[in-house]
């Protein structure tokens, strides 16, 4: 390639060979060989172009004007792309440091983000937060729509996907002739073919499971929770299988999702299948279960908006603590990552769809109200203002606050925003002025102008849209 062409031609260039590199060396769902050239590439951050290619590499910088600098350790210049050509860049999962910390909150912007942060002030003009990537960040109170306090973080019961180490490889024989393995790369699973892993998890008697999945071609998976028999199950001959014990199987595919609780010498039947068109609208999803088992209940969010919740009016039909993962069929490719499993609280916090009313409105854990106004925050209580008198409520009792909040009504940016994430149900939006090793900083109505650490975010999608709430499932 000419390095002497203006950079205007190379860019053009630069992306058909980047393309080109990508497939060459099978880095979308594809096995690399730890002992050959693809090893020599291997990164943790990854390119996720319009057209569903993927590049794995290294983030330079990013510009205001969304240009792309990307490096790899196999190419000597680094490549430059338009942002018009990306869908998002992905990014190693941040480990965030755990907080013991009692006002630990999350607040909801009218936009659809939110974010996280320690309380440190709330009053009549602004409410102020204490976060771990951005230092202390003050927010005009009339863009946030809620805050909920959020319990302290518990120890994950398992945390990142370092290998085939400790999981069962199965055989998936339904369709004879397909069956393939998973494999390891960076961080993630990939299956090809029809595949089965499976694993002892030590899921607990309440257990939040998140994790990431992306495909190629038609999704078609099936999640085992609660099993203790670590090989696949064929359900069409399930009774014929050698004995196992009874557990939920959660299916997914490009349209829709349901729940299966399965036991041997038992009929099968379904709980409710359930219509998600995001699936067939994105190649994509952040995935949680959440399971109780006192209340014999399974739910399923997508992008952090509940799917569905099943009941089993029959019980909870998990005899085991493991899950399974099964990439059903060969008509499609997946990658499993992020997975992390702990224990839940039993709160179905789900984005908050009430518009809002006259009165600020306090949800208390016991199921109680507080109507008024909330004033300010101070040794761990919030005022609020009622129509006869002023109540301190400790931040420990509240559910979560729904301000009076200005309605939303964003004219479209002039200038182009990204939407950052520093989790799956966590994000930003913002006007960027500057993407690099020093730092992110953008600005934003939200909170003015901010610096952030650019290790605290996921993955960020560029000209998202601003004044659109995430993606949401029905």
């Amino acid at each position: 390639m000419n390095n002497n062409l203006p950079m205007q031609r190379r860019r053009g260039q630069w992306l058909s060979f980047a393309l080109s590199l990508a497939l060459i060396s099978g880095e979308a769902f594809a096995q690399e060989n730890p002992s050959g050239s693809a090893a020599k590439t291997a990164s943790k951050q990854a390119i996720v172009f319009q057209n569903g290619d993927l590049l794995l590499g290294n983030l330079e910088s990013i510009a205001a004007d969304h240009t792309v600098i990307w490096r790899r350790g196999d190419v000597s210049q680094p490549m430059e792309f338009s942002g018009t050509n990306i869908s998002e860049i992905q990014f190693a999962a941040a480990k965030k440091p755990s907080s013991a910390a009692t006002n630990v909150c999350r607040i909801e912007f009218s936009n659809g983000d939110s974010l996280e942060g320690a309380l440190l002030q709330l009053n009549s003009e602004a409410i102020t937060l204490e976060t771990t990537f951005a230092g202390k960040m003050v927010f005009p109170r009339k863009r946030v729509a809620v805050l909920e306090p959020l319990p302290p973080e518990r120890t994950p019961v398992f945390a990142g996907l370092t290998g085939r180490e400790g999981w069962t490889i199965g055989k998936v024989t339904a369709i004879p002739g397909e069956a393939g393995e998973w494999t390891y790369t960076n961080g993630a699973f990939y299956a090809t073919q029809s595949a089965s892993i499976a694993r002892e998890m030590n899921l607990p008697d309440m257990a939040s499971i998140h994790f990431d999945l992306a495909w190629k071609g038609q999704l078609q998976a099936a999640i085992a929770i609660y099993t203790s028999y670590m090989q696949p199950v064929n359900l069409q001959n399930k009774d014929t299988e050698p004995d196992f014990g009874g557990f939920y199987s959660v299916q997914i595919n490009s349209f829709m999702a349901s729940l299966m609780p399965v036991k041997k010498n038992e009929p099968l039947k379904y709980l409710g299948q359930v219509l998600v068109p995001a699936f067939n609208q994105k190649n994509q999803a952040h995935v949680e279960i959440r399971a109780n088992k006192a209340k014999a209940t399974v739910a399923l969010l997508a992008d952090g908006s509940l799917v569905k919740e099943w009941i089993d009016a029959d019980g909870f039909a998990g005899t085991g603590t493991g899950m399974r993962f099964v990439h059903q069929g060969g008509q499609g490719a997946v990658k499993l990552s992020n997975l992390r499993i702990s224990e839940w609280n039993g709160k179905m916090d789900n984005k908050s769809t009430n518009a809002p009313g006259k009165e600020d409105v306090a949800k208390l854990l016991n199921g109680d109200a507080v109507s008024g106004t909330a004033e300010s925050y101070r040794d761990g209580k919030l005022t609020f203002a009622t129509a006869k008198t002023k109540l301190d409520v400790p931040l420990a009792r509240i559910d979560r606050v729904q301000f009076v909040a200005a309605s939303f009504d964003e004219k479209p940016a002039s200038e182009p925003t990204v939407r950052a994430f520093l989790k799956p149900t966590e994000s930003v939006t913002f006007r960027l002025e500057r993407w690099d090793a020093q730092g992110v900083t953008g600005t934003s109505p939200n909170f003015g102008k901010a610096t952030f650490a650019p290790a605290a975010f996921e993955r960020v999608q560029l000209n998202p849209g601003l004044g659109k709430p995430p993606e949401q499932a029905p």
